[in-house]
């Protein structure tokens, strides 16, 4: 049985697909990069942008050339969206817009099928006991490794759907993050990154006496570890003594922390619970405790009502913080979210690609 992951959006799309994987190989599946041989194709979607959502409904052209079809299933956001308590639509309507996917699942129940799946499409199993060291082995190669060690949020900026996709805010037990973490060493993996909606936020939902900052002090603890990466903060909520974790030696140096727009009338209206000068404070924190630090963020250019002047506020605000990384994104609006609801969507989509460029060129610049 051979099977293709296409894979869209996050770190934690990519986590859940190579979990995927993992299972798949398991139960004796061979991964492969061709569509017209392929037995079982899992698309894994992200619906943070239209453009995202739009590319999972336009794999049904291509499925439509193919003279026998894999069997398909859909999971990720663009499912989570209808199974979530918080759902932003019904199932019916995910069928009516995708008719070429065969199961719509969420990873919990995609983990839990495919046995069931894969035994439709196998006339027999064939284990193979080599598999398991092979890809042992890719993993040492890459001597990296992805922890979610959270789910979902509960922040509601007025813009996201990650809320209504991944629903509440759902914290990893302790115990379960190391013992992952241990499993990866035993690998050979020494760089791990640790992955969240808003990971400093860790253990707020469940009774623990430890906080984010605790738990990257206990996972450097690990002699085996090298290095410890996260993804991703919120400026928020980001405490002077994470700011101070910082320092241990084997944080990673770059850090991604997003901000998405420089102006405070815009931040607000995202929901977002800072202003730039606050932002800039944190930024200044950061950078004298861990001098060698980078840093990268998310920028949002043509949302509700963004002016000129207000977009000139973002463009001063990345000059003064000077982001190794940007990326950038032109608002569109999600369906069911505060922002699609209760705003107009009133910048052209000219003035947002002409936005665009300007927040590609100023970072060009900014690396030269």
């Amino acid at each position: 049985m051979k099977f293709i992951i296409k894979t869209y959006g996050c770190a934690m799309n990519t986590y859940e697909s190579q979990k995927m994987t993992e299972k798949l190989r398991d139960l004796g599946g061979f991964k492969t990069d061709n569509l017209e041989e392929a037995d079982l194709l899992i698309i894994n979607s992200c619906s943070v942008r239209q453009a995202a959502e739009d590319s999972v409904y336009g794999l049904g052209k291509d499925l439509s050339k193919l003279s026998i079809r894999p069997v398909v299933i859909l999971t990720g956001c663009v499912t989570g969206a209808a199974k979530s308590p918080r759902r932003r639509y019904e199932i019916s309507y995910l069928k009516k817009k995708a008719p070429f996917v065969d199961y719509f699942l969420t990873f919990d129940e995609l983990v839990r099928e495919l046995p069931n799946i894969v035994g439709l499409l196998f006339v027999k199993t064939f284990p193979i006991p080599s598999l398991a060291r092979l890809n042992a082995s890719l993993q040492r190669v890459k001597n990296s490794g992805l922890v979610p060690i959270s789910y979902g949020c509960n922040n509601f900026c007025s813009y996201c759907i990650v809320p209504y996709a991944r629903g509440p805010e759902r914290s990893r037990p302790y115990e379960e993050i190391r013992a992952e973490v241990a499993g990866l060493v035993d690998k050979g993996i020494g760089q791990i990154t640790l992955l969240g909606q808003n990971v400093n936020s860790w253990g707020n939902d469940i009774k623990i006496n430890m906080n984010f900052s605790g738990l990257l002090q206990n996972i450097h603890e690990i002699t085996e570890i090298t290095k410890i990466s996260f993804l991703t903060s919120n400026p928020w909520d980001f405490t002077d003594e994470l700011v101070e974790t910082l320092k241990l030696p084997k944080i990673d140096r770059y850090l991604h922390l997003p901000v998405q727009s420089g102006n405070a009338e815009v931040l607000r209206r995202m929901n977002r619970h800072y202003n730039s000068e606050e932002y800039l404070t944190l930024v200044n924190k950061i950078k004298m405790a861990v001098p060698e630090i980078t840093l990268g963020t998310d920028i949002i250019v043509g949302f509700p009502g963004e002016t000129d002047e207000q977009f000139e506020s973002t463009l001063k605000l990345i000059r003064e913080v000077k982001f190794k990384n940007i990326f950038v994104a032109m608002y569109s609006p999600r369906k069911g979210t505060v922002a699609a609801e209760t705003m107009t969507d009133d910048v052209s989509r000219k003035v947002k690609k002409e936005r665009h460029q300007k927040v590609l060129k100023l970072v060009k610049n900014i690396s030269a």
